[in-house]
């Protein structure tokens, strides 16, 4: 009786495990063709089209190729460490598999905060902003962002290996928190996000604030905003480039939100292995659904970039055929 009661209970597992899968599967590759195509679109507009070279745009590239190679490296690597039998739970799986998702990760976090920082400038300073913000500028700071990036988690890649650890993941019931350095090093990561996400939050109603303060300024044709027709139209675009930036801004919060509430987790003493299984896959989910969706919000809101991507497509399809 035991023996069939062992027996029952192993092939529900599997069966709930088989199921969770293919649930996972079904969600992620839709996500995953989105991402790598829609950002793929957005990096092709931007080497392909002069016009949109601008500071804003490089930055919104750079972004596009962090979700690009999420969607065509991170995330498939993190899904096959899951999902095959044939990786470890050791620390040079760690490296194979977990650090490229989280550099990627990283890079798309200091994007965000590099353009709400540009739109910053560009809304409260928008006579400075030409001198400010050049591209030389911007790319000085896009190439340290990558490199920065890579630097701290290849050096806390190396610190899981020289302790000898275990990562976590849905695959291994053990963490490598035990360790009172990595516990900090963790700790700090934690700490630092959550302080970026307030100033983010702060930073962008305080410039949604000030664009829609603007846009009735201009509606009422108040003389500070442009006193010919030029100015007036280019404060206008401005402006609704700064409410699209702040909504990429808005939903990469809402989408990391279950990243912070999983690492708070497992840097608690209510880690569980089952929670943490589960909210693995929801950060996954979340975070590819960030990546998936910013090219359609370009597309939508930007004139520009939709005119960029009906050329490529017409171009594809030309082709094709």
């Amino acid at each position: 009786m035991n023996a069939t009661d062992k027996l029952t209970s192993s092939v529900n597992n599997v069966s709930v495990t088989t199921l969770s899968t293919a649930l996972f599967l079904t969600c992620m590759v839709p996500i995953l063709i989105c991402t790598i195509a829609g950002n793929g679109l957005v990096v092709c507009a931007v080497y392909k089209y002069h016009h949109l070279r601008t500071p804003t745009y490089l930055i919104i590239a750079s972004l596009a190729v962090a979700d690009f190679f999420t969607g065509f490296i991170g995330i498939p690597l993190y899904m096959y460490f899951n999902f095959s039998k044939n990786t470890r739970c050791d620390s040079s799986s760690t490296i194979s598999f977990a650090t490229p998702f989280t550099v990627l990760s990283a890079v798309s976090f200091f994007q965000i905060l590099t353009i709400t920082t540009d739109r910053y400038i560009a809304i409260t300073r928008p006579l400075h902003y030409v001198s400010t913000v050049t591209i030389e500028r911007v790319r000085i700071v896009i190439v340290f962002t990558w490199m920065a990036c890579s630097a701290f988690f290849l050096t806390r890649s190396y610190l899981l290996v020289s302790k000898n650890a275990n990562v976590i993941t849905m695959k291994c019931p053990t963490g490598y928190f035990e360790d009172p350095l990595l516990w900090a090093v963790n700790l700090s990561v934690l700490a630092g996000s959550s302080l970026v996400f307030f100033m983010l939050t702060g930073f962008n109603l305080r410039i949604l604030r000030i664009a829609f303060k603007q846009s009735r300024m201009i509606y009422q044709g108040n003389e500070d905003f442009g006193r010919n027709r030029g100015n007036h139209e280019i404060s206008i675009k401005n402006l609704k480039g700064t409410q699209t930036i702040c909504i990429i801004v808005f939903i990469f919060i809402v989408c990391f939100l279950p990243t912070q509430i999983s690492f708070g987790i497992e840097l608690s003493p209510l880690n569980d292995y089952s929670l943490s299984s589960v909210l693995a896959h929801v950060n996954i989910i979340s975070l590819g659904i960030n990546s998936a969706v910013n090219p359609l919000i370009y597309g939508y809101r930007d004139r520009l970039f939709r005119e960029a991507f009906n050329d490529l497509r017409r171009s594809l399809i030309a082709l094709i055929l």
